[in-house]
């Protein structure tokens, strides 16, 4: 802790009386300095955390789910969202991206770190995270994170439109 801030016990009673000495001001003020630094100034966003697939659906049909596991930490004002595989003993990341949530771009990278594309996530109301994924190589999609009341459940929910043809996918993480 932070015990070396404290002031030693004094011996006489002299001593007890409060000090005016600049230095034990300053020790004081660097003393509440770092108390201050060392609390939480605001909670997690509620998305962060350790997400493992459950279920998956495309065009409304549930489809195979093969382990994907979904880390969702901070990263100063943003948010990191790494999609992973489990291998024994190791994690394969094979798509991240670090994004504020107020809409602004961030590169979506693949696993090899180069870009695929770009990702907007802003914060809605209600656990609600609208986002938009684009791409050089990949339909253009919107869709949305949300997160269920009790914060147990993430559903990630996207539709992609590509030569005519549109494709809803629908994603059920359980949190870990």
């Amino acid at each position: 802790g932070f015990g070396a801030c404290a002031p030693t016990p004094s011996r006489r009673a002299s001593d007890r009386r409060e000090s005016t000495h600049p230095m034990r001001t300053l020790v004081l003020a660097l003393c509440l300095a770092l108390l201050t630094l060392a609390s939480p100034v605001s909670a997690a966003d509620p998305l962060v955390g350790t997400w493992r697939l459950q279920r998956q659906e495309v065009n409304g049909q549930e489809s195979r789910v093969d382990p994907l596991v979904l880390q969702i930490s901070e990263a100063g004002d943003a948010l990191t969202f790494a999609f992973s595989v489990p291998l024994p003993d190791v994690y394969m990341v094979t798509a991240t991206y670090t994004a504020r949530l107020d809409g602004s771009s961030a590169d979506l990278m693949n696993g090899s770190g180069q870009k695929m594309g770009s990702v907007q996530i802003t914060r809605g109301g209600a656990g609600r995270y609208p986002l938009t994924m684009t791409g050089p190589n990949r339909p253009d999609s919107q869709g949305a994170l949300t997160l269920s009341a009790d914060g147990k459940t993430l559903v990630s929910e996207s539709v992609a439109s590509q030569g005519g043809r549109t494709v809803s996918a629908r994603q059920t993480f359980a949190r870990d």
